[in-house]
């Protein structure tokens, strides 16, 4: 009797967990800032007194992509990217005066695609 009970309770929990599906897989596809969106975190972190780092060896990769996606701001960033490199100790003025010429982050339109 106590064999057929334990078989029976086995065979339950087999099937149980035969029938059980697995945690859904999702995929998410996140997409990169845009140049602008970029170089603005780049000067809203100089302009709130963030250290002067590493960030500093992409200022020219990002200076072309501002050109490419936003031809208009281009220069406003190159401008500020150029003397924060000169004087890195006046980063913090420099982002803030850059800043007030870009459009907010809000603003900043998408590339096309």
């Amino acid at each position: 009797m106590m064999m057929r009970y334990a078989g029976l309770v086995l065979l339950c929990l087999t099937l149980s967990f035969g029938c059980v599906k697995g945690p859904e897989e999702r995929v998410y596809q996140l997409k990169p800032p845009g140049a602008m969106k970029e170089a603005q975190m780049v000067l809203e972190n100089y302009a709130q007194g963030g250290p002067y780092g590493s960030e500093v060896e992409g200022f020219d990769r990002m200076i072309e992509k501002v050109n490419e996606e936003a031809p208009s701001y281009g220069a406003i960033v190159s401008d500020a990217f150029k003397k924060i490199k000169e004087n890195p100790g006046s980063r913090q003025k420099v982002a803030k005066d850059a800043l007030a010429k870009l459009p907010s982050n809000q603003q900043v339109e998408e590339p096309a695609k």
